[in-house]
């Protein structure tokens, strides 16, 4: 590949990282708190703070990732402002199961709440600021910015001036316990009143253990953390951004991983020459003190090598007493000798 066309495959995959960014960028304001009131979420606008403080109470908890059903095992079950609208086979379903006696504690997220309406009440409007809401005991609770406006048959737990925020009926042998606005349960304004200490007077009704309703703000399935990292992953704007930041890493990586030009040859192999073995072995055993066993070693070799083709022994003999026996002899001399004299004896041609 030339230089002209490197530059054109970088500026290429440079340019697709920079449309990438711009087609999943978050729309909207920037802000990427996740806006549903889940007891997975630990934004402001987020309920698990009611999800630790059941905990804290020592109630069995657990969250719901399947819709309602009738055949619910009985207990109390919160939905704070579901963030999508429960069909009219959900909300038969979960008025049976509050007739077979379920506890239902359900705080809306808007004057147009399905379950509210459903239940036989309807909301109004108290303004954006809201208005404070007390009980007779003394329970003071944030600001509520709806009320109820039709609630005939229902029993009021609090109000906010003169209209009820917080309402309660019996079905069948079950209760349902409606607030008219899910703001003051949020983990940003939890604190701010007492309304901890009606959750957990509403959480002792229950005859079983305490579910929050996740299957309505998305998280749905029976493995819980993956349907939830799914649904961030897929609707959310943090969730665009971590796959916006995971495809450019990938892309990166094979970016890294490119060969840019034609590959070089390898540098030519240089053959070690075979003196080095010798002289590396015979420094070893001069180093050790050992140089007659080697020189002994060495012309015994000889010896047996050349066999019964030497004519004379006296040859042989001769070159034991020059180099046998001595501590001050050269390996390497001695080594290259023996070489020689096989070669002559055996009429090979030593080339120089």
């Amino acid at each position: 590949m030339n230089g002209r066309r490197d530059r054109i495959v970088l500026a290429g995959l440079l340019g697709g990282l920079l449309v990438l960014g711009l087609l999943l960028a978050p729309r909207g304001t920037g802000d990427l708190t996740d806006p549903r009131a889940s007891s997975y979420l630990s934004g402001p606008d987020g309920v698990r703070a009611l999800h630790l403080l059941a905990l804290e109470l020592d109630f069995s908890v657990r969250r719901q990732l399947s819709s309602w059903s009738e055949d619910d095992p009985p207990g109390l079950l919160l939905v704070v402002a579901p963030s999508e609208e429960p069909g009219p086979g959900a909300l038969d379903a979960l008025e049976a199961w509050v007739r077979g006696g379920g506890v239902l504690l359900h705080a809306a997220g808007s004057e147009e709440s399905p379950i509210a309406r459903h239940f036989g009440t309807t909301l109004e409007s108290l303004g954006e600021e809201g208005v404070e809401a007390t009980d007779p005991d003394g329970v003071r609770v944030a600001a509520f910015r709806r009320a109820f406006r039709d609630h005939e048959g229902f029993t009021t737990l609090l109000r906010a001036g003169e209209a009820p925020v917080v309402v309660s009926r019996a079905f069948g042998a079950g209760r349902v316990e409606l607030w008219a606005d899910a703001l003051p349960l949020t983990n940003a304004r939890l604190r701010d009143g007492d309304q901890a200490l009606l959750v957990a007077r509403s959480f002792a009704l229950g005859p079983g253990e305490v579910r929050f309703d996740e299957y309505h703000h998305g998280f749905r399935g029976e493995g819980g953390p993956l349907p939830a990292a799914l649904a961030f992953l897929g609707s959310e704007a943090g969730g665009r951004w971590v796959i916006q930041l995971a495809v450019a890493a990938f892309l990166l990586l094979l970016l890294e991983g490119h060969r840019f030009g034609a590959p070089r040859d390898p540098p030519p192999t240089t053959r070690r020459s075979p003196l080095e073995h010798v002289d590396a072995v015979s420094g070893a055993f001069q180093r050790a003190g050992a140089r007659r066993t080697a020189a002994r070693l060495i012309l015994n070799g000889l010896e047996r090598r050349l066999g019964a083709r030497v004519g004379d022994a006296e040859t042989v003999a001769e070159l034991r007493r020059s180099w046998e026996g001595r501590d001050d002899v050269d390996l390497a001399a001695l080594c290259a000798a023996a070489d020689d004299f096989e070669k002559e004896m055996k009429g090979w041609t030593i080339e120089r």
